[in-house]
């Protein structure tokens, strides 16, 4: 992971450059105390001011897990359509929902934006018993621990005059892991940047013509401080959300198009 202070290095400057984004890596970690519902956060009780009562899935009625909420005062640099000032994120923990395991994700899930005026009841709701089986465990509570970055593109994502001069420079170096780990896309939860991609690069096209743009990672790799890497295999991220085996969500839009644009795609080892 690049930090600003960093962008100045010689290497960044004559090879990366022209790549170099600037993102916030969210950095979640779990939360010894209850977070109030006014403020972004992994898990936990969610603001449900928007909604006319406990969200459900639309397509098996099992009450939804909250994975994460966004606030536009807290994270002004977040993609939210005009109004918009509350971003979240469910998942349908129901893993025979028929919804489940396509192109877009692993467990079914959806996202929701709503305004100042969508939010201004103060809503109560108990979160109805979820009587399955076979079913995705709520995330553990997680405080958040942003950090402003500097984000490049995962292998593929170059172009290729660019691809030769780097293997060129840095020959059978760039393929190390630990290279691969400091110059490349951020593998946590983001705002912003590159995907991480698993499966090689892709394009995100939208029906404009134009790319559309990565405004959000979900990631099963959010490391906490102190933790040794690679981590024992339970201990991924402090919220224990698993998508896939070790994989990513990546929520893309075309800015020109707006919220209507919008498009989660998923991939996984």
């Amino acid at each position: 992971m690049i930090t600003e202070e960093q962008l100045s290095d010689e290497i960044i400057v004559k090879y990366f450059e022209k790549y170099s984004r600037k993102i916030t890596a969210l950095r979640p970690h779990k939360s010894p105390t209850k977070i109030e519902k006014n403020r972004s956060k992994f898990g936990g009780e969610p603001n449900l001011n928007g909604f006319d009562n406990y969200p459900c899935c639309k397509h098996c009625k099992t009450p939804l897990n909250h994975v994460v909420q966004i606030y536009k005062s807290e994270f002004p640099d977040f993609y939210f359509p005009k109004d918009k000032v509350l971003f979240q994120i469910y998942r349908c923990p129901n893993a025979d929902c028929p919804e489940s395991f396509n192109e877009h994700h692993d467990f079914t899930t959806f996202y929701f934006y709503f305004s100042e005026s969508e939010l201004a009841k103060n809503k109560e709701y108990d979160k109805p018993v979820i009587n399955l089986d076979n079913f995705e465990e709520e995330l553990i509570e997680c405080y958040l621990k942003p950090e402003s970055v500097i984000d490049l593109p995962s292998w593929g994502d170059y172009e290729e005059i660019d691809e030769d001069k780097i293997k060129v420079k840095f020959g059978e170096e760039w393929f190390d892991d630990e290279f691969i780990l400091e110059y490349s896309a951020h593998s946590g939860s983001k705002i912003n940047g590159y995907p991480v991609w698993i499966q090689g690069a892709n394009e995100v096209k939208c029906s404009c013509g134009k790319n559309k743009e990565l405004f959000f990672q979900l990631s099963s790799e959010d490391v906490e401080d102190g933790v040794e890497y690679p981590p024992a295999p339970d201990n991924w991220s402090g919220h224990g959300l698993m998508i896939g085996d070790l994989g990513y969500m990546y929520f893309f839009v075309c800015k020109a198009c707006g919220e209507t644009s919008i498009e989660i795609q998923w991939e996984c080892s």
